[in-house]
């Protein structure tokens, strides 16, 4: 499925399935990349020279912020499961077995 630009929610994000945060910032030789995992922690931030000469040392923090997100995003969808399983109406028989 490919999603439309006007698209608000992509397919993953509707069950609330998010990845890594990569964002970038400052100028000139402070100019910087910053990687965070979903629940918005920073996990690490490299500046845009130092990822240009060593592109491995932002991938792995890019590794490290995706693992992140697949733990997280496991237990939403563990989380949401048991919500919508169906309740049991107090005082049901069920409830005494």
């Amino acid at each position: 499925m490919i999603p439309r630009d006007t698209d608000i929610e992509r397919p993953g994000e509707q069950l609330g399935l998010i990845g890594p945060i990569i964002t970038q910032g400052g100028e000139g030789k402070k100019a910087y990349i910053a990687v965070y995992d979903p629940a918005g922690v920073l996990l690490g931030a490299i500046t845009k020279k130092d990822a240009k000469e060593d592109p491995k040392r932002l991938g792995a923090i890019i590794r490290i912020a995706q693992k992140r997100a697949n733990i997280q995003n496991q237990y939403a969808l563990i989380s949401m499961g048991i919500k919508a399983k169906p309740q049991e109406p107090a005082g049901s028989d069920n409830q005494n077995q």
